[in-house]
């Protein structure tokens, strides 16, 4: 009889687990519901004897449901017959097209008479996630405001695979803000060539695709986007135009693999991310947000896995130094991380290098 009654103890002890564990999870509705507009704030101590401040949004996107899917990288080819007077398209894999104007010959020619393709600036203006404006000019003597990068980018993804509805977000804006002309030297470092108070600055962003309004935070399992654009001025070439630059890694061919699967809420993932604050670990957080994250199956397969993602400096030890990764669009700290978090067990996948390449 004590055997039996200890047997139906452990069966009801562990039935409450499991109606405890299935009621810690919930629908993408619930979670938005509950959580939208929301902020992660908050002051940390660190083992570095560092105050480390968060104070982010909670971005849940507004959606009926999220799944597990597969997909595909977008197949190579485009409507060629879209391509307008002086682009130049490069669409040589699966899952890789960019579209620039003025094209190749154009720079040719422009380099004979002495005049250059400026990038580079050391010190850009970078704003993350939730950082921006979308209808502010950030780049010094360019127009563009970040609605205007997005109608652009959209517009040419539209134009090359209409149909598709390859729905874009931006999610990080890089503005040139210091006018003048610079050049990197020996050191690494970027000099000022010389000072130009109408310089055109370059503006940079980079973007998500969405899949039926949920982002994909990271498509290619390397810690980058779906798609960027390059955009500045060509007043000093005599054009009446902007200079763009579009390339893009897109999925399609979208299949249910489990659908509308519950997740966690995003407590469960500030809990694990406190910890690597407090251990000296997580200097600095830009952001947290639930969307897709792609991992490969092979032969131009992946599946996108709902995740939670905190992008910060993320550094592999307490006494580890800060260092920087330079491009020739900016310049940025080389720990800056996505933390991949599955947004159904709440556990740690994997941690990402954000890349600008």
């Amino acid at each position: 009889m004590k055997r039996i009654l200890v047997s139906l103890l452990l069966i009801i002890t562990l039935l409450i687990g499991i109606s405890a564990e299935a009621e810690d999870r919930f629908t993408i509705s619930d979670i938005y519901e509950q959580y939208n507009g929301w902020r992660w704030q908050a002051d940390y101590e660190t083992v570095r004897n560092e105050t480390i401040h968060v104070d982010v949004e909670i971005s849940v996107p507004q959606a009926d449901a999220i799944h597990v899917l597969s997909a595909r990288y977008m197949p190579k080819g485009y409507e060629a017959a879209n391509v307008k007077d002086g682009e130049n398209i490069v669409n040589n894999q699966a899952g890789w097209f960019s579209c620039a104007w003025p094209n190749d010959a154009f720079w040719r020619e422009a380099k004979k008479k002495g005049l250059q393709e400026v990038y580079a600036e050391p010190a850009p203006l970078v704003l993350q996630y939730g950082q921006f404006d979308m209808n502010t000019a950030y780049s010094v003597n360019n127009a563009l405001t970040v609605q205007d990068a997005l109608d652009q980018t959209q517009a040419i993804a539209d134009r090359f695979f209409p149909g598709q509805n390859m729905r874009l977000v931006p999610h990080i804006v890089h503005a040139h803000v210091n006018p003048g002309e610079y050049k990197r030297g020996k050191t690494g470092d970027y000099e000022l060539v010389k000072e130009v108070p109408d310089f055109k600055g370059v503006l940079f962003i980079m973007f998500d695709q969405c899949v039926d309004d949920i982002p994909v935070l990271d498509p290619d399992c390397n810690g980058s986007y779906s798609a960027w654009c390059i955009m500045r001025s060509m007043a000093d070439y005599g054009l009446d135009s902007y200079q763009y630059h579009m390339a893009y890694q897109l999925f399609s061919d979208f299949q249910p693999k489990k659908k509308d699967v519950k997740i966690c809420a995003p407590s469960e993932i500030i809990k694990a991310a406190e910890t690597m604050i407090q251990e000296g670990k997580l200097r600095s957080v830009y952001s947290l947000r639930l969307g897709y994250a792609a991992f490969s199956e092979g032969k131009g397969k992946v599946k996108l896995k709902p995740v939670w993602v905190i992008e910060g400096e993320l550094f592999e030890k307490a006494k580890s130094e800060p260092k920087n990764i330079r491009t020739v669009l900016s310049v940025n700290s080389a720990e800056e991380t996505k933390i991949i978090f599955d947004a159904q067990t709440g556990k740690l996948l994997e941690t990402r290098r954000m890349s600008y390449q």
